[in-house]
């Protein structure tokens, strides 16, 4: 059986606790690391999952192209009836920072995002 990448049930508590995130993601194909009977045991699933945090698995090899920090990430999953999961559009929209330092409001930026959604949204054909 192969080994696959992921995180710890202890590193995903941690992340919530001391980062306090409400979503990750990774270029895997499971959040929990190991063979087979540790990804259906899906600790760091139930972990993060428990705690409201989102999971986005399989995201590709750009991750390492994005700054550390300064930028947002609009996930946008297809609508599937029924389903526990679904294929997500990922877009990371960089210099975010400058936005919030220069003093924007909460209605400046969400409208900035609620643009830039619809635009995204037509040009995909949602």
């Amino acid at each position: 059986m192969s080994n696959t990448l992921g995180i710890s049930e202890p590193a995903a508590a941690w992340l919530i606790k001391e980062r306090e995130i409400v979503g990750t993601g990774l270029d895997a194909m499971s959040m929990d690391p190991g063979d087979l009977t540790s990804i259906l045991d899906a600790r760091a699933h139930r972990t993060l999952l428990g705690n409201k945090v989102w999971i986005i698995e399989n995201v590709g090899d750009k991750l390492a192209q994005l700054p550390p920090r300064g930028f947002y990430v609009l996930a946008m999953p297809y609508k599937l009836k029924g389903g526990s999961g679904a294929p997500t559009r990922l877009v990371a929209v960089l210099g975010y920072e400058g936005v919030l330092d220069a003093g924007a409001n909460t209605t400046q930026i969400n409208c900035f995002l609620f643009g830039l959604v619809s635009v995204i949204l037509i040009a995909f054909n949602f």
